[in-house]
């Protein structure tokens, strides 16, 4: 990518699924980086740290990082609302005899479950299976509404200017 747009450096902005220790050091040993108010409707908490990675020989790199948590309250709204509606629509589903390959939606099926368990009896039953409200993980995901983790090598950019790289994420992915 480098040499094909005549770049002298590469910043890495991702999500969770590609910060493994292999694409960090890649990065990091060829001089590229990678990204991980008063109103009350934001809020961070930052700090730095060193931690050794493995990269695809085994050998063990340093890397020097920031690592920020930050909520936002206009996330955390627009995470409720789309939560909410993905309720309803559970709710609507267990009430029919729908098969689970009937709805696609991967967002729906982690609150959906397909069950043949006799809860009273723990046993599993030869009964036709049935569709199960996790209320657990719908609990579990609505406390963590509105928050972010993330981590960069650039540690001398402030927490908002990593932000601001992370917001352009959506760019990438909808080119997908």
């Amino acid at each position: 990518m480098k040499q094909l747009y005549g770049l002298d450096r590469v910043i890495l902005n991702s999500d969770k699924g590609h910060n493994s220790g292999n694409n960090l050091t890649y990065l990091v040993k060829r001089g590229d980086s990678y990204e991980y108010n008063k109103s009350g409707t934001f809020k961070v908490k930052s700090f730095l740290r060193d931690r050794k990675v493995k990269d695809e020989s085994g050998e063990e790199v340093e890397l020097h990082e920031k690592v920020f948590c930050f909520w936002s309250k206009d996330y955390d709204d627009r995470e409720k609302h789309k939560r909410g509606e993905l309720k309803k629509k559970a709710e609507h589903i267990l009430g029919k005899s729908l098969q689970v390959q009937r709805f696609q939606s991967l967002c729906l099926k982690k609150y959906l479950k397909l069950n043949h368990v006799n809860e009273e009896t723990e046993e599993i039953e030869k009964i036709k299976p049935f569709l199960e409200y996790d209320k657990k993980r719908y609990a579990r995901d609505q406390e963590l509404d509105g928050y972010y983790v993330l981590i960069s090598s650039k540690v001398e950019l402030l927490e908002a200017e990593i932000i601001e790289k992370y917001r352009g994420l959506w760019k990438i992915e909808e080119s997908f």
